[in-house]
Parts: structure tokens; sequence; C-alpha cells
């Protein structure tokens, strides 16, 4: 079944930024047009919401979707599956069903543009639309953050030997952190929650393939979230990478690491890590890189925080982070942590021997 078209679009495109300008008979027509390119079945129309079989490639409705149980609400622009609990924002939908990234969305979306009549206006607001809102430096408004089944990392329960036998990260620790590894691409699987919702994974490379070492989700929450925020801790150690959290997150409660994914630490990042440090009343430990990215992202985080905590650097002379030191160097450099008033970066920088 195809729904009707909304009626024409607006004239004048909408101002970029601006989620409000759109018309409803923009958003409408957009929605439907999706929904018509990606096949939808039994499809209708309830209020704002547009009831259809799940279109989602996870596999999880192991019947098919026979009483529809998804919806996109052209309002809101968001696609949520009540069968399979997955949901996110209509970009996320989009990548998802094609399997691609959020700029392969935009080239995918931008080549459809015009190629019929009366869907060209729509499409083109669509693009604007996506422009304003995953466009850093425009953008008005953050989308929504995903939620995903638990039941979708089922088949990368797995547990490669690159972790145990070359990164030496204690079985337990992968477990406790539902790390897995994806055979048919050969990555491992970091899965992301927040507030108890699992909201996307970002996979590794084990080998130099020509592809990213790092690839998310779509609209993974990277610049809103943490990794490993729930730990309960006596002092909280903020570092870049969730592989450094999984490495030693059996030094908890002492010692609680969380990952900023990288040395670029957002505004809205400083917030949650401050109500970390502040909520726990414990002191925040920062042990970023030993390079010029990671010293400025001490800078920048500790200035920040200092009103509100008590803020100790790691002083390491070593080019490693704590994922790859033994636990007995790791807690000695922890242990002899200084005030930040005290820091400065390292003149010397020593090779680390395993």
């Amino acid at each position: 079944m195809t729904l009707r078209k909304g009626s024409a679009a607006a004239s004048v495109s909408p101002g970029v930024g601006q989620l409000s300008s759109l018309s409803e008979s923009q958003k409408y027509s957009m929605s439907i047009d999706l929904l018509n390119e990606f096949g939808a079945q039994n499809l209708r129309e309830n209020d704002d919401e547009l009831i259809h079989s799940c279109l989602l490639p996870f596999g999880m409705h192991t019947n098919g979707d026979a009483k529809p149980s998804a919806s996109l609400n052209w309002r809101k622009l968001t696609y949520n599956c009540f069968g399979c609990g997955n949901g996110g924002s209509l970009l996320w939908f989009v990548s998802l069903c094609r399997g691609e990234d959020i700029g392969q969305v935009r080239q995918w979306a931008d080549s459809k543009t015009g190629l019929e009549v009366d869907s060209e206006e729509s499409l083109a607001s669509l693009l604007t639309y996506l422009d304003s809102l995953y466009n850093p430096a425009i953008a008005s408004q953050a989308p929504p953050i995903p939620h995903f089944n638990p039941a979708v990392l089922e088949p990368w329960r797995l547990i490669h030997p690159y972790l145990t036998e070359i990164r030496h990260i204690p079985v337990d620790n992968l477990v406790k952190h539902d790390v897995g590894y994806d055979d048919k691409l050969n990555r491992i699987v970091f899965p992301l929650w927040w507030e108890g919702d699992l909201v996307g994974w970002q996979t590794r490379r084990i080998v130099n393939d020509g592809t990213a070492k790092y690839l998310n989700t779509p609209d993974f929450p990277r610049d809103r979230v943490v990794y490993n925020g729930s730990v309960q801790c006596k002092s909280l150690v903020l570092v870049e990478s969730p592989m450094t959290v999984i490495a030693k997150s059996h030094l908890a409660p002492e010692y609680g690491f969380v990952a900023t994914f990288g040395a670029r630490v957002t505004a809205k990042q400083l917030q949650v890590i401050t109500d970390l440090s502040v909520g726990r009343n414990t002191p925040l430990i920062l042990w970023y890189d030993n390079d010029n990215a990671g010293w400025e992202a001490t800078r920048n985080v500790a200035e920040d925080v200092l009103r509100y905590c008590d803020v100790l650097v790691v002083d390491s002379p070593w080019n490693e982070d704590a994922a790859g030191l033994d636990d007995q160097t790791t807690l000695e450099l922890l242990q002899r942590a200084i005030p930040y008033s005290s820091w400065t970066p390292p003149a010397e920088i020593k090779e680390w021997q395993r």
C-alpha cells in the first residue's frame, strides 16, 4: 500500500537548523517517500504515526512482522519498533536500512533529489533537515539517543584471542562489559550502555584492512555520554579509550575508569564528567595520552571542572596508556597522581617494554 503524498512543499527552503520551520506537509511527504523507498508493508496511519511491518535489519522478528509493530513518527522524525525494541532518529533508521554510514546516506539522499517531480521538494527538505541536524557547525539540536534491544549483541558473544593473548585483558573484564567479536567483519565490538539502555556500539579493526580503526553505529552519542558512566568507585579516572576502561575495570571500586572516546571532549561530556565526580563525591583523576591532543584535553577538562571537584593528573612518563601497562605500574602511577596545578607535560617520554 502506498499512502498519499503530502501537499506541495513551501517554495522557500526551511531555515537551516530550525526543525520548526519544516512544514508538516514536508515532514509527512519525506517520511512517506522513505517508507515507500524501502518497501514498507502493511502501511497505515495512526495520527502522526506511520505504522508498518518493521524494516530494521536485525532479524529479530522470528516469524516476520505480520502484525505491524514499527512506527515512523513523521512529526518528530523518529523511528521505533515495539516488537524488536530498537529505535532512533530518522537518519539512524535510514543508515541501518541501507547499511551505510551517515556520510553515505547523505550522498544517497542527494542522489534521490529530483528523480521524481512530486517528491523533489520533500527530499530537498530532507537534505536541509539532515544538514541542520548532523552538521555540528550549524546544528540547533541533537538527534535523539538511539536505543537497541540487547539481543542484537547475541551473534557477537565471542572473545577474540587478540584481547586475551595480545592485549592481556582478563576474560572477566570482557564479559562484564559485553565485549564481543564480529567474525563477519573481523572486528571487536564494544557495546555502549547509557542509563541502563544499549545506545549503540563501537567496533575496532584487528588488522589494518584499509577500513577505519573505529566504526560506530548511526547516531552514536559519543559527544553526549561517556563510556562506563555507571561505575561505582572511590576515585574516578578519566581516559580516552574504552579499551583502557575494559583493560583496567578489575581495579574498581578503588579506581573506576571512564572514557570520552578520544581526546576531543565536548561541553556536554564535561557536564556529565562533573556530575559523575560530584555525585559520587570522588576526586577526578585525568589520564590522557602523552601527546599534544592528550595534554590539551587534560587542560580543557581540568580547567572546566576544577571549580566543582578536586582534579589530579597522572604524571606518567610512558608512551603508553593504562591499558598497556601492568597493574603494578598502573596502581603506582595512580597513587602518585598530582594536583592539576602542579602538572606540566613530561619533558621526556619513555617507551614501555612489556
